[in-house]
């Protein structure tokens, strides 16, 4: 009896799962509670004076979400939480299910600006993913519900979207994606400061983007010209002029001889790139303090140790900015040879094997140099061949390989 009695109660109990009276994750709440911990992680980090550990905190995001998102699946969550369901999928680095869980809240006919909000989710989603028809198309389908809003739709666009359809889609394509976003920008009516910061660096990346796809479709007189329309539209002082004259001089420079280097001393055998003619040279402009030149190192390192025996050389080129990881920070008033001396550290901690060596701004100017690491490649005749602004471990493959490319042309 006692058997039958306890077999009813597991039953019941099976039957009150069953029939799904386990308490639903809510997408929602889960959002919430992870901006708060971003929130008083961050505060936390700000009052006690230490600096925030962006990774742990990164990697609690992440593990919190994949909980959250764990076994759903896109035909059993609600319409009406599609959005919230796809910003979760999005912080679980799931960019699949992120795009179809945004696709199925569009379903349920949102006001204008929560389209966006879906919208832009989606093509951030598909974007990762190398879908380059479907970012294409949603970026004819989007309206930006604000100035700002379109600002940063047509940066996306230059910075990241643009790639993608040129790689996938061709120049063409890509040119017309930023012809078209650059449309829905009101500049007239963007009048307020932060306003016009925003049409700025929106104009400067539709231009910078331009400039590099004209470029490569051997349109170099094109690429000038629309960086002086850019330059036409901007007040003197404006600090996107550096920007674009940088930008004018990297474009002028392909192709044409490589500028001298002027340098007071270094670490290494480097007599100038004249001495350097019949190898293909690689001017990596770095300085002590840029993280994403130190995080360049390991690639560099390999590719010039593979391409060495080839042909490959590499000069890096820094200055002096009067101070050296913690020391002389506020004041920046560190002596040039206590400075230089630092670099005999700096080359043996990353493990430099090419010349590094000092010389003042002028020659950043003439290269054109406005952000780095910046790298210079110069063909075995002493022509700039090509300039690589920025890095990324995706990127550098492709740069590899144009390298390895160059150098098989021979001399």
């Amino acid at each position: 009896m006692l058997r039958i009695h306890f077999a009813v109660v597991l039953v019941a109990i099976a039957s009150f799962l069953s029939f799904g009276f386990v308490q639903k994750t809510n997408p929602a709440e889960v959002l919430k509670a992870i901006n708060e911990y971003r929130a008083s992680t961050i505060a936390k980090a700000r009052e006690s004076g230490t600096q925030l550990d962006l990774a742990a905190m990164n990697a609690e995001v992440l593990s919190r979400a994949k909980t959250a998102v764990e076994g759903v699946k896109i035909e059993s969550i609600d319409a009406a939480e599609g959005y919230a369901w796809a910003q979760l999928f999005q912080l679980a680095e799931m960019p699949k299910m992120a795009c179809d869980a945004a696709a199925k809240y569009l379903t349920t006919n949102p006001s204008s600006t929560q389209r966006y909000s879906a919208q832009f989710l989606m093509i951030n989603s598909c974007n990762s993913l190398g879908e380059a028809h479907m970012v294409a198309e949603l970026l004819t389908q989007m309206t930006p519900p604000n100035a700002s809003a379109a600002a940063s739709l047509a940066s996306s666009t230059a910075y990241m979207f643009a790639d993608t359809i040129h790689e996938k889609l061709g120049i063409a394509a890509a040119l017309k994606a930023l012809d078209d976003v650059e449309k829905l920008i009101p500049f007239a009516t963007m009048t307020s400061e932060n306003d016009q910061r925003l049409a700025d660096s929106a104009r400067v990346g539709l231009t910078n983007s331009r400039a590099e796809l004209l470029l490569a479709a051997g349109k170099k007189q094109e690429a000038l010209a629309s960086i002086d329309k850019t330059l036409a539209l901007m007040k003197p002082e404006n600090a996107s002029v550096r920007t674009l004259t940088g930008l004018k001089t990297r474009i002028a420079l392909v192709g044409s001889v490589a500028p001298a280097l002027t340098f007071e001393k270094g670490y290494g055998e480097f007599a100038g790139l004249e001495s350097l003619k019949g190898k293909v040279v690689l001017i990596d402009f770095f300085a002590h303090w840029c993280g994403p030149c130190i995080r360049s190192f390991p690639d560099m390192k390999k590719l010039y140790e593979d391409l060495k025996p080839k042909g490959l050389e590499i000069v890096g080129f820094t200055t002096y900015y009067g101070y050296y990881k913690g020391e002389n920070v506020q004041k920046r008033d560190m002596p040039k040879d206590v400075e230089y001396a630092k670099m005999a550290e700096f080359i043996k901690e990353h493990g430099l094997s090419w010349p590094v060596v000092y010389g003042d701004r002028t020659n950043f100017d003439a290269h054109g140099v406005t952000g780095i690491p910046h790298v210079t490649v110069v063909d075995r005749k002493g022509n700039v061949h090509k300039i690589k602004v920025g890095y990324s471990p995706d990127s550098f493959g492709a740069f590899r390989s144009e390298i390895e490319k160059l150098l098989a042309e021979g001399p």
